[in-house]
C-alpha cells in the first residue's frame, strides 16, 4: 500500500474509510468487505460517515465509573480556570487519561473509568504561575 491508499470497511450497515495510519486504532473485527483502493478522492470519504460514529473503548483501563470536578484559581472569588488535568492510578502511578478543563466553567470529566481502583487527579498550570495541585484517593462514581 502506498501513502495514498485507504482501507474501506463495511461492518454490517456501517461503512467508513480510514488511512493506513489509522489501522492501529481500528476495531480488531474481521470485516465483511475489505477493499483496497488507491485514490486521492477517498480523503473526502474519511470525513463522511454513513451510520453512527464508531466509539473506541479503552479495553485495559475502562469501566463504568466517572470522575469529574472543577478547576478553580484559589482566591477570594475562586475563579474557574482552563488547565490540563491528568488522572493517575494510585496503585502504581500509571497515567490513565489526560484532558483539559472547560475554558468557561473549569469542569473536567473522565468517563468510562475502572471503578475498582482509586485515582489521583493532578492539575497543572501551563502558564507556570502556580504549582500543581493533586486530589488523591479519588474513587469513580458509578451511575445506578
Amino acid at each position: 500500500m502506498t501513502a495514498t491508499s485507504y482501507l474501506i470497511r463495511s461492518l454490517g450497515s456501517t461503512t467508513f474509510a480510514a488511512s493506513p495510519l489509522d489501522k492501529a486504532i481500528m476495531p480488531r473485527v474481521a470485516p465483511r468487505v475489505a477493499i483496497f483502493a488507491s485514490a486521492p478522492n477517498l480523503l473526502s470519504a474519511m470525513a463522511k460517515r454513513v451510520d453512527k460514529p464508531v466509539r473506541y473503548r479503552d479495553m485495559e483501563y475502562a469501566g463504568r465509573g466517572t470522575i469529574s470536578g472543577t478547576v478553580l484559581e484559589k482566591g477570594v472569588t475562586n475563579t474557574p480556570v482552563h488547565r490540563r488535568v491528568r488522572l493517575f492510578r494510585d496503585r502504581d502511578g500509571l497515567l490513565i487519561r489526560e484532558t483539559w478543563s472547560d475554558v468557561v466553567t473549569g469542569t473536567f470529566t473522565f468517563a468510562d473509568i475502572d471503578e475498582r481502583h482509586t485515582y489521583s487527579a493532578l492539575t497543572m498550570d501551563h502558564h507556570h504561575h502556580f504549582r500543581a495541585v493533586v486530589a488523591d484517593r479519588v474513587t469513580p462514581e458509578v451511575a445506578a
